[in-house]
């Protein structure tokens, strides 16, 4: 996506970038970030000022209301004669469900060790 740092606007959307939130594209250019709440997401501002590629790890609404667990690489780019944020998210739901999961069973089983030696 590229994105306007100033009010979170997508400025242009790819056509995975469509699919992942679930807009089409020609509803998705031009709207504000979709969750942004009044704000745009903060590493929007960040990808600005610190220059070179920011990562972050965020969650996102689709438009149909659910989340989407993300990787965020955002940068700023000249669009249009005005700076600009690109950002490229990589859908990391299942992963992210997957180590909680995991962190979920590793409680599990250390309580089952304290149960044991009691």
């Amino acid at each position: 996506l590229a994105l306007d740092p100033r009010d979170g606007r997508v400025l242009a959307a790819s056509a995975r970038a469509c699919e992942l939130f679930g807009y089409r594209a020609d509803e998705f250019a031009g709207r504000p970030w979709p969750d942004a709440a009044g704000e745009p997401p903060a590493y929007l501002s960040r990808a600005l000022g610190a220059g070179g590629c920011q990562r972050v790890a965020a969650s996102h609404r689709r438009a149909d209301g659910s989340q989407v667990q993300v990787e965020v690489s955002a940068s700023s780019l000249e669009w249009g004669g005005r700076r600009a944020v690109l950002a490229a998210y990589r859908d990391v739901t299942d992963r992210a469900a997957a180590e909680e999961r995991l962190r979920q069973s590793a409680k599990m089983e250390a309580i089952g060790h304290l149960a044991g030696g009691v």
